[in-house]
């Protein structure tokens, strides 16, 4: 998000290419810094939903919540995914799967203390 909002236009990189380095139309790379912002807003407020589930209705035991964090953290591996068949680049795709594998484990690990009466 600092680079999205804050940083000067040498920050904004993209692999090994800078946006200087493409020689865009300014109007351009502001859309292209609009998406990358966009990108943390989402990452923000998933995080932030997590955090209340995993706080509130998970931690009480309830099993609904454990399968909403499975099928969110499910759709965003499944979209990062079709990044790498679409596009044919794993940037930022690998991230989704470890965080995929992380939640996974931790879910398998904490399923007795929801297998009890619903």
């Amino acid at each position: 998000m600092t680079i999205a909002y804050f940083a000067d236009s040498s920050a904004d990189i993209y692999g090994s290419v800078t946006l200087q380095d493409l020689n865009l139309d300014p109007e351009v790379a502001t859309v292209m810094r609009g998406r990358r912002g966009t990108a943390a807003a989402l990452g923000l407020a998933f995080g932030t939903l997590l955090l209340f589930v995993i706080t509130g209705p998970y931690r009480k035991g309830d099993r609904r919540a454990w399968y909403a964090i499975l099928c969110s953290v499910g759709v965003f591996a499944a979209v990062a995914a079709v990044r790498v068949l679409v596009l044919g680049t794993w940037l930022g795709a690998s991230t989704a799967l470890i965080l995929l594998g992380i939640v996974v484990i931790a879910l398998l690990l904490d399923m007795k203390r929801l297998s009890g009466p619903a």
